[in-house]
């Protein structure tokens, strides 16, 4: 029975891994089983058991109306139909981690560049430097080094990813193997996964500790400088492992962990969108509105140890804003 099972994997492993071809397999073994129990119970030999229900089920082209699958089977010869190989999903994975990492370093970049003006402002005050506007004009110009190079590194990453763009666009299936594959490398990769949001989220939390340690030492004008840092690395971390998990998700297109089957076709991911078109055109320009906030009040104020908390307050009112008067499209 077991030369069966492996005929039947071989058979089916060129077919989209759909639940309806997960089906048809299922069906097609059971029906076997049956066979071969039959032809075992008149006594007959293993070999020539094992010859029968491989001749009388064998032909999967035969057997495809039965099954269901016609229209799978006749789409397998069809060239309209992009199949995705093992290597492409071997250079995908290997593409999208190196990706991840530039865009999650282009983001810490943007976040780390506040501590630049926070730092010369500081270094100034401690030192009592004669031209602090010199060293705080020196602090604004590396702040915005720094988010030039992260909004170009998130830009060149978001470019270099458009080559697997067909992917979501384009009629595209996986074979079982290939599924098993992208399984498995999910796995090992589980552990690294889980261990880079720990840490992430664990760093974003103790932020805080420097600005308390510092504060208590007297140099409260530089505290903000440590706790940012700490906060880009934890974002780094938590968008780097997000973002390279989230590739292993694209291709299985994995909804529940228990389904039978992982369907690789188009999806058009849900959106928000706003039936109200006042509440539509002020989500249009919400968060470049809150980054000017943002920029706006640390510069006016220099309190960048406080005016962070703009991020917070303006993620809780967009989930609010999505809760009341978005839907999914």
């Amino acid at each position: 029975m077991e030369t069966i099972r492996t005929y039947l994997e071989n058979m089916f492993m060129s077919y989209p891994n759909t639940s309806e071809v997960q089906r048809a397999k299922m069906e097609l073994l059971q029906m076997m089983e049956d066979k071969y129990l039959e032809l075992k119970s008149e006594g007959r030999t293993e070999n020539e058991v094992i010859g029968i229900v491989i001749s009388e089920f064998g032909n999967i082209d035969e057997l495809a109306d039965d099954l269901g699958i016609k229209n799978i089977v006749a789409e397998e010869k069809n060239d309209a139909v992009r199949k995705i190989t093992l290597e492409e999903v071997k250079r995908f994975i290997k593409s999208r981690g190196r990706l991840s990492f530039m865009l999650a370093l282009g983001i810490a970049f943007c976040i780390m560049s506040v501590a630049a003006p926070i730092f010369a402002d500081a270094y100034a005050g401690y030192y009592k430097l004669k031209n602090q506007d010199i060293a705080e004009g020196l602090g604004v110009t590396v702040m915005f080094l720094f988010i030039a190079a992260g909004v170009g590194l998130i830009v060149f990453a978001g470019v270099l990813m458009d080559k697997w763009s067909y992917i979501k666009k384009e009629c595209c299936q996986i074979d079982f193997g290939t599924t098993d594959y992208i399984k498995k490398a999910r796995e090992d990769a589980r552990v690294s996964h889980v261990l880079y949001m720990i840490i992430g989220i664990m760093l974003c939390i103790i932020s805080v500790v420097p600005v308390i340690l510092l504060d208590a030492l007297g140099w409260e004008e530089a505290s903000p400088v440590f706790m940012f840092l700490f906060i880009a690395t934890g974002v780094l971390m938590i968008v780097y492992a997000a973002v390279k998990w989230q590739g292993y998700s694209i291709l299985l297109h994995i909804s529940k962990e228990s389904a039978s089957g992982y369907d690789y076709i188009p999806e058009n991911k849900s959106e928000v969108t706003y039936d109200n078109k006042t509440v539509a055109k002020i989500m249009s320009v919400y968060w470049p509105t809150v980054t000017c906030i943002y920029l706006s009040w640390s510069f006016l104020t220099w309190a960048w140890y406080m005016t962070w908390i703009v991020w917070v307050i303006a993620g809780i009112i967009c989930m609010m804003v999505k809760a009341i008067f978005g839907k999914q499209s």
